[in-house]
Parts: structure tokens; sequence; C-alpha cells
């Protein structure tokens, strides 16, 4: 199946392969970080902060990439998360941290409304959900595989994991720039009139969906909790 895919549809997967197995190398170093700085139940607090932040601002970055595109969300979020890991760099003061991993949480979560879209953009109503489901294996299994990484570089080279990390951000933002085109058509008379609640009102009176989207955060609390559970064992 991967060889009928859209040039678009592998890049971005690749992107994601990288982008998620990097940036779930800090994973482990802030969990550790956190627990041996504040003690196991403030650093169980101050992830779950980054994990709503994640979430509430996915839930705005959905709105935002249909107003404007999923290029803009993509190159904004990206160099936001550079930015960010150029700061962690110079910078390890354990509340510099948990401020800059929020912010690099938040700008994920604008650019993961646009990524997703983008594939359901790119693929035909055949392959439209084998497309989702390979995405989704990627994403698994590249948490998993950066944050054993992580764990296993945390003791004395946290400093290698910010400078993959920032290559990592360079190569999916050359990517953007110069491979990548947009996929979604804005109109501007779309563009101007809708507000954030009423875009999602129809959404929320969706029971069947709104029980859906809360079983899948449940699932991804879960999920990072694994993967923290895995890098620091």
């Amino acid at each position: 199946m991967f060889n009928y895919l859209s040039s678009t549809i592998k890049l971005r997967l690749l992107m994601n392969f990288i982008s998620k197995a990097t940036s779930s190398m800090l994973l482990p170093f802030v969990t550790i970080l956190y627990a041996k700085e504040f003690g196991i139940v403030i650093a169980g607090t101050l992830i779950s902060i980054t994990s709503f932040f994640q979430i509430g601002f996915s839930i705005y970055g959905g709105q935002l990439t249909e107003k404007f595109g999923r290029i803009p969300l993509m190159k904004w979020g990206e160099c936001i998360k550079l930015f960010c890991f150029l700061v962690l760099l110079f910078y390890s003061n354990t509340w510099i941290v948990f401020f800059v991993i929020t912010i690099i949480s938040a700008a994920q979560g604008f650019i993961n409304p646009a990524i997703d879209s983008m594939l359901i953009d790119e693929s035909n109503d055949e392959i439209k959900a084998k497309v989702l489901s390979l995405n989704n294996w990627i994403y698994n299994t590249s948490y998993l595989i950066g944050a054993m990484i992580g764990g296993w570089l945390f003791q004395k080279n946290f400093v290698v994991i910010v400078i993959l990390l920032i290559l990592s951000s360079l190569f999916v933002l050359w990517n953007i720039f110069a491979n990548m085109n947009e996929t979604h058509i804005v109109l501007q008379s779309k563009k101007l009139k809708y507000g954030f609640f009423s875009s999602y009102s129809e959404v929320i009176t969706n029971k069947k969906f709104v029980l859906f989207s809360i079983g899948m955060m449940f699932f991804l609390f879960l999920q990072r909790t694994l993967t923290n559970y895995i890098a620091v064992s």
C-alpha cells in the first residue's frame, strides 16, 4: 500500500516518525527531573498540566487549520518548537524546563490537527482508513522508541537529546518550506464567518463523538504514562 501513496503523504508520515521519536525523548528526562526536584505527586501534576495544554490547543488548532490552512499552522508550530529546543540547550532550570515543555506541547497541539487534516486531504475514500491506521502505528512506534532512547540518554547525554531535537525540527521545517504544498483551499468568506464556539457547536451536540473524544483523551493519558514507565524502568 505504501507504494501507492502520494509523495505528500509519504513525506508527512516520515516527518511524523522523526518528529515524534525525537520529541518523545524528552518525556523520560522531564519525568525524572520533576520527580527528583519536586516529588512524585507534583511531578504527575506538572505532566498533567502539560498534557491538558496540548489537548486544549489541539482543539483550537482544529479550527485554525480550517481558517488559515495546513501549512501556516505547521510552519508557526514548528518554528516555536525550534526556538524552545534552542532555549533548552542553554537553560536547565527545572521551572524553565517546565515552562518551555508546556509551550512545546501547545505548539504541537497546533500542529497535530494540521497534520491529520493534510493526510485526509491527500487520501481518497479507498485508502483513507488505511492511511490513518498507518499514521497511528507510526505514532505509537515512534513514541515508544523515542522514550526508550531518551531514558537511556538521560543520565549524561541530555545535550545530545536536545541537539537531536533541533536537527529533527530543522529537517521538518526545511521539508515544510521546500517540499510541501497547501492541501486546503481557504475561502475568505469562511475565514471570517465562524468563531471558535460556533465552529464546535455542532460537534458538541454529537454525543457519540464527544464520548469517543473523551475516551481518546484518557487513552492518551495512559499512553504517556506507559512510555514514561518504560523509559524510567
